[in-house]
């Protein structure tokens, strides 16, 4: 298959609910993501996913369905959490209107009461071997805390050819003084810089963080989620919040797209100078 290839991933969230009692809160998720060629089919991968603690055991129950109309390759499921990563079965090859599912499991350790944030996502190729990810951020839920008091107001990345300014708005919604770590959590293909940053927030305080975003290996035309996971620990509990933006991929602007208006000014600009100068001389003439 030949043609431009897009990918994007907005999430399709499901519900929650309870699993193994006090100790953890079942999550359920949703990924979509879809590749369409410029001359050829699409690709629309749509992936639900269970997940729930047991012991120190993180479990990840993921379907993938392919609703496209062409054949993903290479179908690789992963889950990321904290500096851990598992990557289940591969497929080489998922075609229109089937399905397959996994079991991921990740060991966790021992945690704490609280929210904690972990990633799933998918990874596929299209016929001509070019990569995608599907990206989904997560809150695991250890038994039964309140809510956090750090929101993430918005995140605004827009478009990105080269590089592009993704910027956080986060607030603090109580009157005591807290200080937070803000990850990054942007998919294979885009680069986040800082991709970790510590702020600290005095009470009541709006901060804003700007983060350079590159881009890597993402095609022109591709939409991606862009996440980021706000932590921090209050009274032996630790708290998660995740805020999500997205990011349209461009083309690079050549030397004329760049200077165009300044190109056509100077154009008209010479044009009359021209005609000025003709009639000088015609004048002497």
């Amino acid at each position: 298959m030949g043609g431009r290839h897009d990918a994007y991933g907005p999430p399709v969230v499901g519900r929650a609910g309870d699993r193994c009692g006090s100790q953890c809160r079942q999550l359920s998720l949703g990924v979509l993501a879809i590749a369409a060629a410029a001359n050829a089919g699409s690709i629309s991968m749509t992936t639900q996913q269970n997940a729930h603690l047991d012991g120190e055991t993180l479990h990840v129950e993921i379907s993938i369905t392919n609703t496209g109309d062409e054949a993903a390759h290479a179908v690789t499921p992963l889950v990321r959490f904290g500096g851990k990563e598992v990557r289940g079965k591969r497929i080489d090859a998922l075609q229109p209107n089937n399905s397959v599912k996994d079991m991921l499991t990740v060991d966790v350790g021992r945690l704490s009461p609280g929210t904690w944030p972990y990633v799933v996502a998918v990874d596929y190729t299209d016929a001509n071997q070019y990569p995608f990810q599907a990206v989904q951020g997560g809150r695991l839920t250890v038994g039964n805390p309140p809510p956090a008091k750090i929101a993430v107001s918005s995140m605004k990345a827009g478009k990105l050819a080269k590089t592009a300014t993704l910027t956080v708005v986060l607030k603090n919604l109580e009157g005591v003084a807290r200080s937070v770590s803000v990850r990054l959590l942007p998919p294979d293909g885009i680069e986040a810089a800082p991709a970790t940053t510590e702020l600290n927030f005095d009470p009541w305080q709006e901060k804003t963080l700007d983060v350079t975003l590159t881009n890597r290996t993402a095609l022109p035309g591709s939409r991606y989620p862009v996440f980021a996971a706000v932590e921090y620990d209050a009274e032996a509990i630790h708290y998660a919040v995740l805020g999500q933006g997205m990011v349209e991929i461009i083309p690079s602007e050549t030397f004329l797209d760049q200077h165009a208006g300044s190109l056509w000014i100077g154009a008209v600009g010479l044009g009359v100078l021209f005609v000025v100068l003709v009639g000088l001389r015609s004048r002497r003439r």
